[in-house]
């Protein structure tokens, strides 16, 4: 029980890299990353800024702790705990 809340919020923040990382892609810009920092050649650093906002505004737009518990309950029944 203790584990989920950081390894959920971790999962959230590797998928907002990649999300940032694949329209950094798209976009054509060099895109590097060390855990949460995020590295582009400077002349590309408004681009990757608006990237990585407009991609977690996306991402946590989303009812993702609310899909991923009616996926559980439906797979493995935890509300009849």
């Amino acid at each position: 029980k203790n584990a989920f809340p950081p390894n959920f919020i971790h999962s959230l923040d590797s998928c907002h890299m990649m999300l940032t990382s694949l329209n950094c892609e798209k976009a054509g810009i060099t895109f590097i990353s060390v855990h949460d920092c995020y590295w582009t050649h400077p002349c590309n650093v408004d681009l990757m800024n608006k990237i990585c906002r407009e991609q977690f505004v996306l991402l946590h737009s989303e009812k993702i702790l609310e899909n991923s518990s009616e996926f559980l309950i439906q797979k493995y029944g935890f509300d009849k705990m």
